[in-house]
């Protein structure tokens, strides 16, 4: 068992089950890319994470579309794939970039 697989699901059904109508779940960059550097760094050396949280990201999405499919509410999810994180003091201004799919492209203070 891992929390970011059992964990995604298990939030996402009880939020469902509230009637939530809106699930934004925070991953991971490269989640998708298991060509990526980053993606094969972070798995070798913690277990696996990038699988287990594409993981709960597709039992996450299961979970909403079947909810929305079996009693017609207009229920969605939101993936947020932040890019790097790093140890930066945080302040100032930061730019944003709103795209879709997994692109592993800037950094903000954790």
């Amino acid at each position: 068992p891992h929390v970011d697989f059992e964990g995604c699901v298990a939030a996402a059904t009880a939020a469902a089950a509230e009637g939530v109508a809106r699930f934004v779940l925070i991953s991971s960059a490269s989640v998708t890319q298991p060509s990526f550097a980053l993606h094969m760094t972070r798995n070798s050396l913690m277990g696996r994470i990038m699988d287990w949280k594409l993981l709960g990201e597709q039992g996450a999405a299961k979970v909403y579309d079947a909810v929305q499919q079996s009693t017609a509410r207009d229920l969605s999810l939101t993936i947020v794939r932040p890019g790097y994180l790093s140890d930066d003091p945080p302040g100032g201004a930061r730019s944003l970039l709103v795209d879709t799919g997994d692109n592993l492209t800037g950094s903000i203070p954790r």
